[in-house]
């Protein structure tokens, strides 16, 4: 019968051995809070009498308690470098700062933490002969520092590299002066904590209730940390617990012993071997997706409880990545019993987050009229109102895309068009940094007032997750206080998204009883005997990327920072640390590489394979097993749908003398050839991809507003156009493209912002070179602009429908009716025969001009005619017409009509489905991708 022994019991027999029972003077300090909760725990059960309890601290607050520096939040220290910063760049606001700053003050942590002399590693560029001096006795780490300044050396440097240059001769002087500005705050970071609690042991000042230190489950000690351990253990009692095995620490390359053979901390004699005794039970499973690792962890959990092989107390599921903590969730089995959750829920993974992003995006970009309302973009208002929060907490249903066209409203607006009472709320005008937090603090408010007030479900509970999210960014707000006329509303509004995403939802549960549910570092220092973790892949377990920095690389190695290697070796010690005293282990990785959350499977699968099982031998037993797709869920099988009796209704209406009228357009004919699943879709089934005017000119747009300019600068003449006409309209042509603007989005075009200024100059260009072709092209007569011609249509099998099309541009000359198109994208006019037409979807801007050619034929039949395009990207070259200028002949309309008469007749053919396409490149910008999962 195995009784498993944790590290944290190993804690508790040296403690007990060394001091009995009374503990009042001994400190115990672990890496984690956790830790020393579950140590507290566990201590006060293995002791049955009365004791006095030891000191059970974090790291982080064994430090902040000794040192006498309060560890300063985020955004105040963000603040204090900010009054810093701006003596040195005055002309930077705190929007450039900021991300800046964020990375500087982390960068500023590690330099303390390991002890760096920052007047050598901020040193001015090019003063080589200091740094060898300083690193004589180093010459690798010489090696690096040379490598990096050889590459600032050089005779031409980039502006990048020279504005490193010039910003990293001022950082020595921004790291003292911010130093400086801490203490008299009498806040630091943790690096200066650290620090200062060395300079209280050099000085004899260093103050403690404890005589006694115990430092247990660490890895990777700073050099300050280090130097805290040796310097307290030349006055105290000082001991390091080790929780380490031979097995990685003696194999040289072992990226988990990494650590452990570089300190001189570290002493052999002290370390337990795990993988030299006892047996494990390793099961390695792929499993595709997210929801098929979740659903195959709680049949695992099913199995191993129906069978009696698991101890729930001594069971955990360690989670690499967070977001599938609610997936695994729901698929825990009832008969698991209590489960306490140690980590947050991300709201950044929320629709909480969602919302708070939509917030954000709808008052980032302001766009006033010019009377001085404020007016917000239509799409970002619909994004939301549709939002789930909005929609619960304050009843707006049904859908709303269809109630105006509008793409700028006020809030008076909106209030009326969507019904939305609480509109003066939501679209407040928001226009400086302490209004925002008002602003946020008052629909907080009213929102959770109406959440906790809604009849549907989860509504309280949504209204407790946002009051605690209120909290925080009250918090920010207080933060802020003092610097709101520096900070800025955009800067502002950044943090706020942070703020909120990062923020976890926490979850409360028995810390020592029942199955335990933890994120991966949650895990230091505490041992189960049965674990399961989810996700194994690379880019997950280990986490990829290396943290963002201001200290190149070659530097970091040089002075003794930490790099991705030492990462990349932590991470191993953790997942290595975890077998330790584990007896059934079940890794399952994502076996969709490439999918979502999927990568190759970790690195560590494959060294369990083919280095741990050769040192443990036959008492190690590895099962491999990978698990299909569910039937019917590997490949979506071809997607087609039958013309049942509805969808014949529905096509009947494209027949002459239907009640409810419709016609074929050009555009529909060829979205079936295209896709006859995508016709159906959209022109049967009437599932529409919602268009709507956005804050930037959109490749529809783009057409439209070069269309209706045309159209209204012709239409201020008799329609014979010559060239002193052309000439005459010329200056005129600008003042046609800002009014179509104008009509288009409801704003005057120097309102345009950031490229849209540039399209709308490139819209000017060229209707300017249109006029200019036309020119050459003049005298000609114009007929109709934009008018809609509609016609009947005899297909194959005496089936009579109606046609229509929208003609840009007719006209006449030298007695030939010309119809001109105006295209802005790609149009390919070469073709073998008809017959292309109707089976190559890059065709269709000929098919559309053949289309149009029938329908003004079937009006004008004694007309001579022909069709042509104008191409934005070609302007030059006039008008292009296919088939060398000549017009249409009779003996090419008869063939098209013959063609387009089989098409129709297929279309409404009962026994030939719609069905999707088999070129799936046809699929990659299709709307429609999530519906016939392609």
């Amino acid at each position: 019968f195995y009784i498993m022994t944790t590290f944290l019991d190993d804690v508790i027999d040296e403690v007990l051995l060394q001091e009995g029972s009374d503990l009042r003077h001994t400190c115990v300090i672990f890496p984690t809070r956790r830790a020393c909760l579950i140590f507290r725990k566990r201590l006060a059960e293995r002791n049955q009498k009365p004791l006095f309890s030891p000191g059970i601290k974090s790291i982080g607050d064994f430090v902040s308690a000794h040192s006498g520096i309060e560890i300063g939040e985020e955004i105040p220290l963000l603040l204090a470098m900010y009054d810093v910063y701006r003596k040195h760049w005055s002309d930077h606001d705190f929007a450039r700062f900021y991300g800046w700053g964020k990375m500087l003050i982390n960068d500023f942590d590690e330099v303390d933490k390991q002890l760096t002399d920052p007047s050598r590693l901020f040193t001015v560029v090019g003063e080589l002969k200091k740094l060898e001096s300083a690193f004589a006795q180093d010459p690798e780490s010489l090696e690096w520092i040379q490598h990096f300044i050889q590459s600032l050396n050089q005779t031409e440097i980039s502006k990048i590299q020279k504005a490193f240059t010039e910003s990293w001769d001022r950082l020595r002087l921004i790291y003292e002066e911010f130093n400086v500005s801490l203490e008299q705050k009498k806040i630091g970071y943790e690096g200066k904590a650290y620090k200062q609690i060395l300079n209280h042991l050099r000085k004899g000042t260093f103050k403690s209730q404890y005589q006694r230190f115990i430092f247990a489950g660490f890895y990777g000690f700073s050099r300050a940390e280090e130097n805290l351990i040796e310097m307290l253990g030349s006055r105290h009692n000082v001991k390091v617990l080790w929780d380490a095995d031979p097995y990685y620490i003696s194999a040289g390359l072992h990226e988990a012993g990494m650590y452990f053979r570089k300190t001189k901390l570290y002493k052999s004699e002290k370390t337990t071997s795990h993988f030299d005794t006892g047996t494990k039970h390793i099961e390695i499973t792929g499993v595709p997706l997210v929801a098929g690792q979740a659903k195959y962890t709680g049949q695992i959990l099913s199995d191993l409880i129906g069978s009696g092989k698991i101890d729930i107390n001594k069971t955990a599921i360690i989670l690499p990545d967070e977001k599938m903590l609610f997936p695994i969730l729901h698929s825990i089995p009832e008969e698991a019993g209590m489960i306490n959750v140690t980590m947050g829920y991300p709201v950044k993974d929320t629709h909480f987050a969602d919302f708070f992003n939509s917030l954000v995006e709808l008052h980032r970009k302001p766009v006033y009229h010019r009377d001085g309302g404020r007016l917000f973009q239509r799409t970002t208002v619909e994004k939301l109102l549709m939002h789930s929060l909005i929609r619960q907490g304050f009843k707006i249903g049904g859908e709303i895309q269809n109630l105006t066209r509008k793409p700028w409203l006020n809030a008076e607006e909106i209030a009326g068009i969507f019904n939305f009472p609480a509109s003066n709320v939501c679209f407040a005008d928001v226009n400086a940094p302490e209004i925002i937090f008002d602003y946020l603090e008052r629909l907080i408010h009213t929102l959770s007032e109406s959440l906790d007030h809604s009849a549907a479900r989860g509504g309280h509970f949504e209204s407790i997750v946002l009051r605690f999210i209120a909290e925080e960014i009250s918090v920010l707000k207080k933060q802020l206080s003092s610097h709101m006329d520096v900070v800025g509303t955009e800067p502002v509004w950044q943090m706020v998204k942070e703020c909120v995403a990062g923020l976890k939802i926490p979850f409360s549960g028995e810390p020592v009883k029942g199955l335990q549910l933890m994120g991966f570092l949650e895990s230091r220092a505490l041992d189960f005997e049965t674990i399961i973790i989810p996700n194994l892949n690379e880019g997950v377990l280990p986490a990829s990327g290396a943290a963002r920095s201001f200290i190149p690389y070659s530097l970091r190695k040089g002075f003794g920072l930490s790099t991705y290697e030492d990462q990349d070796a932590s991470w191993s010690y953790h997942f290595y640390r975890l077998l330790h005293r584990a007896r059934n282990i079940y890794l399952i990785h994502n076996s969709e590489v490439g999918k979502l959350g999927g990568g190759e499977p970790s690195r560590y699968l494959l060294q369990i394979r083919h280095e741990l099982k050769p040192y443990m031998g036959d008492r190690l037993v590895i099962t491999d097993k990978t698990l299909n797709i569910p039937p019917g869920s590997s490949q979506e099988s071809h997607v087609t749908v039958q013309k049942n009796e509805v969808i014949a209704n529905e096509l009947n209406r494209f027949k002459t003398g239907s009640e409810q009228q419709r016609q074929f357009s050009s555009t529909a004919l060829t979205t079936y050839l295209h896709c006859g699943l995508k016709f159906y879709l959209h022109y049967i089934a009437g599932i529409r991809e919602k268009q709507l005017p956005g804050l930037r000119i959109e490749a529809a747009d783009f057409g439209n507003i070069l269309h209706h300019a045309t159209e209204n600068i012709y239409r201020n003449t008799d329609g014979n156009i010559t060239p002193e006409i052309v000439d005459s309209l010329m200056p005129s042509a600008e003042q046609y493209i800002d009014r179509a603007i104008r009509e288009q989005y409801g704003i005057e075009p120097d309102q345009l912002q950031g490229e849209d200024i540039i399209i709308a100059d490139v819209l000017r260009e060229l209707l300017k070179r249109i006029l200019a072709s036309d020119r050459q092209d003049a005298p000609f007569r114009i007929i109709s602009l934009e008018d809609k011609y509609v016609s009947t249509f005899r297909a194959t099998g005496n089936l009579e429908v109606m046609l229509e099309g929208k003609f840009d541009r007719v006209d006449e000359k030298n007695g030939t009716v010309r119809i001109i198109d105006y295209k802005t994208g790609k149009v390919r006019l070469s073709y073998k025969d008809l017959n292309e037409l109707f089976s190559n979807p890059d065709k269709k801007a000929l098919f559309q001009l053949y289309f149009y050619n029938l329908l003004y034929k079937s009006g004008h039949p004694e007309s001579t005619t022909k069709a042509g395009i104008y191409l934005a990207s070609s302007l030059s070259g006039g008008i292009n017409w296919p088939k060398n200028e000549t017009a249409f002949s009779e003996e090419s309309n008869e063939k098209f009509k013959e063609l387009l008469g089989s098409l129709i007749s297929e279309i409404f053919n009962r026994a030939i489905p719609f069905s999707q396409t088999n070129d799936i490149k046809r699929c990659e910008y299709c709307p429609y991708t999530h519906i016939c999962r392609r």
